[in-house]
């Protein structure tokens, strides 16, 4: 498989995965049990490694499209996860009911810090 194929298919598979999750019932994410850490947001850190690797997918999809590597890419990768991000939470504002799910600012912020992470290792890696 070409690696511009390759490329394209886990940033679109990884878009898909990222829906799924977030649109998921919310009963699938709950054990009922105590956190083994319970000062550690796990919800948070999922919802930064999803987003972060959605920009960082994002960033190498968009340079084998001809984007070239600078402030206008990372700006477009990072637009595009924060809105993805934010979608998300409306998404699961409007569902409530039906999924159990809500809206939340910091699950807004985590996607947001996770793309900026992504966006700034995937900068650095194609600098060498």
């Amino acid at each position: 498989m070409k690696k511009e194929r390759f490329t394209s298919l886990v940033f679109y598979l990884w878009t898909l995965v990222v829906l799924a999750l977030l649109v998921a019932p919310a009963a699938w994410f709950s054990s009922g049990q105590k956190p083994l850490i319970p000062f550690l947001h796990t919800d948070k850190i999922i919802h930064f490694l999803m987003f972060g690797f959605f920009a960082f997918f994002l960033y190498f999809y968009l340079l084998q499209r001809g984007f070239k590597q600078g402030r206008k890419l990372s700006l477009v990768c990072l637009l595009s996860a924060a809105a993805y991000g934010l979608a998300g939470e409306v998404l699961q504002l409007l569902t409530s009911s039906l999924l159990g799910r809500s809206f939340s600012w910091w699950d807004f912020v985590a996607d947001v810090v996770g793309a900026v992470a992504a966006v700034l290792v995937a900068y650095c890696l194609c600098r060498k």
